[in-house]
């Protein structure tokens, strides 16, 4: 069995009128279709091809979790208003 691996890096930049910068890269298992930050803007869900959603805590870049369940790519991913609730499709 051939199992191609493949690894999406994500680049966090931070926008200002005087400066932009890199701050770090996320590396994922796999493609990411959708991206959706909370309302508070700390975590970053990520819809990922490794069949999974990963939270990423913004300010440090770390994972907080990886929520499995689907059986196929997970292609979307949104956080509801109150940043709460994650929903995601595949």
């Amino acid at each position: 069995m051939n199992i191609c691996r493949t690894f999406l890096i994500i680049a966090i930049v931070l926008l200002s009128s005087a400066q932009s910068a890199e701050r770090y890269s996320l590396h994922l298992p796999g493609w990411v279709p959708s991206l959706d930050f909370s309302s508070s803007g700390k975590t970053l869900a990520a819809a990922c091809s490794d069949n999974a959603v990963h939270l990423i805590n913004v300010q440090s870049g770390n994972e907080i979790s990886a929520l499995r369940g689907h059986a196929d790519y997970v292609t979307s991913v949104a956080f509801s208003p109150d940043g709460k609730t994650v929903a995601s499709g595949s």
